[in-house]
């Protein structure tokens, strides 16, 4: 019955007698004790995370908003510049 408050409840009492009453707090304390001062990832460069994200931004963009499927294998854009609407072909990867 997952998905729902009556399974919710059964698989944790479930867990509480495979593993005992203090399951629930074993792993909140791993969880917790998990974390270090250290920064990782672009939280310890947050210039270089900047540079990245504008890279990739340009890149995936390219001065157009999708705006949705109008068919036939063409697209609804916006362009980024204008603001002006156009309706371009583009190729299926399969």
């Amino acid at each position: 019955m997952a998905g729902t408050r009556k399974g919710g409840l059964k698989a944790a009492a479930t867990n509480r007698a495979k593993y005992g009453e203090d399951f629930y707090k074993e792993i909140g304390h791993k969880g917790g004790s998990a974390w270090s001062d250290k920064l990782k990832g672009f939280a310890a460069n947050p210039e270089l995370a900047k540079k990245v994200g504008r890279e990739i931004g340009r890149k995936t963009k390219r001065g157009f908003k999708w705006l949705g499927d109008f068919g036939s294998n063409r697209g609804r854009y916006r362009n980024l510049e204008t603001g002006k609407v156009t309706i371009m072909k583009y190729s299926k990867k399969q």
